[in-house]
């Protein structure tokens, strides 16, 4: 259990850094070298998606493709709504909330042995 926490937790930290650290990042191409910045937050966003992609790799070798990649995605997808409303003042739309409330049931139905 505490693998998938793990997994989802730096997942979704990784996006949040990302969100937040959006605009310290550029690629530029002057006299034929690229350039690139990478402002701290984009590289502890990096960091977090580099540690979730290996404790993806163990989740995946451990269980079945059909259950958990399912499972995650409608986790991870429910949090990034409510991160965008908590931490980005977004607005939550009917749709959204539809949305979580059928990846919700699916993840009860999923779980049901």
């Amino acid at each position: 259990m505490w693998l998938y926490i793990s997994y989802i937790v730096f997942s979704m930290c990784g996006v949040i850094l990302m969100k937040i650290g959006g605009g310290q990042f550029s690629v530029n191409i002057l006299d034929g070298a690229l350039q690139a910045k990478i402002g701290l937050k984009i590289i502890l966003a990096m960091i977090m998606y580099a540690t979730s992609f290996l404790l993806w790799m163990v989740i995946l070798n451990k269980n079945n493709l059909s259950f958990i990649m399912p499972l995650t995605a409608a986790i991870t997808n429910i949090l990034a709504v409510i991160s965008g409303i908590i931490i980005f003042k977004e607005q939550l739309t009917s749709y959204q909330l539809i949305g979580i409330i059928i990846a919700s049931i699916g993840i009860v139905v999923m779980n049901i042995k």
